[in-house]
């Protein structure tokens, strides 16, 4: 889940400069606050593409049985190196989201 929420960051964050440039607004989701059910059901509805996504490119048997077969074969270097690559991609896209609404919006 929580891989699919920075792959959504990172989309609307492309649309949002996209959109700067071109200028031009799409339409925007009625997202208000957890209190509302309308607001969960447009998140399930948008956040769902990029679940099966995910789901799909590494969680279903065979693939993830490859991949843990992949990753016990790596080295504790190469280990520690991809931790840290992981890290830095979640710190980048969390912050990056906001920079690029705080600089990109029109």
């Amino acid at each position: 889940m929580f891989i699919s929420v920075c792959l959504f960051f990172n989309f609307a964050s492309i649309i949002q400069i996209i959109e700067y440039y071109a200028h031009f607004t799409l339409p925007r989701f009625p997202i208000t606050t957890k209190w509302e059910l309308s607001s969960w059901i447009y998140a399930i509805i948008i956040l769902t593409p990029f679940i099966f996504f995910v789901y799909n490119r590494y969680f279903k048997q065979e693939k993830l049985q490859a991949l843990l077969e992949e990753y016990s074969r790596k080295s504790e270097i190469r280990l520690l190196i991809g931790r840290c690559l992981f890290f830095a991609y979640c710190i980048f896209t969390w912050i990056g989201s906001y920079v690029i609404l705080a600089y990109f919006h029109h």
